[in-house]
């Protein structure tokens, strides 16, 4: 029976590893415009970031801080830009989990600006135009952002969450120390 128990121990723990020790990620494409004026007028980038569906709060709202995007990939100005040279200034999730929008740039911190040679920022919403500012020799430029398209398609592959691995680890030692102790006790 003890031989048994450790089994549905071992399995149950198994499923809770797999479903909480890696989150999903949502991934997303946006396509900015340089405006009507300036050197890049006219000039079109399409970009996809992708965020970590475990910072979404459980009931919505805004979430203020560096570092949200797990991945980017947008090149502008013949410049690519990646997670690690750009930066969040906030998202903000509807009450069902959805991505109300996004603020990110290389010029973010808590919030974004333009405010030197190749700075820029997006401001990305769903169903509706975004905003899309950049700097070229010290002069911002506005240009036209599309809606905020969600994609089916993940970049890169799921990602290790940390505490919910180490939840899952912890509940699996847990059942494993309440059987090893029954299992002496009964010697």
């Amino acid at each position: 029976m003890r031989k048994q128990q450790l089994i549905w121990i071992i399995a149950l723990g198994s499923m809770v590893l797999s479903a909480s020790a890696y989150s999903q990620s949502t991934s997303y494409d946006f396509t900015v415009n340089g405006g009507l004026t300036g050197p890049l007028a006219g000039v079109t980038s399409t970009g996809s970031f992708t965020i970590n569906n475990s910072i979404i709060p459980s009931s919505g709202g805004e979430v203020v801080q560096k570092g949200l995007l797990t991945n980017l990939a947008f090149t502008w100005n013949g410049i690519t830009y990646s997670a690690s040279t750009a930066n969040t200034g906030f998202v903000d999730f509807s009450s069902s989990g959805a991505l109300d929008n996004a603020v990110f740039g290389n010029a973010c911190g808590v919030g974004c600006g333009v405010q030197g040679p190749n700075n820029w920022f997006v401001g990305l919403f769903p169903n509706r135009e975004g905003v899309f500012a950049y700097d070229v020799d010290n002069v911002v430029y506005n240009g036209p952002v599309g809606p905020l398209q969600q994609v089916s398609r993940p970049i890169g592959g799921p990602e290790l969450n940390p505490s919910g691995a180490a939840a899952a680890l912890t509940l699996l030692a847990g059942l494993a120390a309440i059987v090893t102790g029954r299992r002496q006790r009964a010697l």
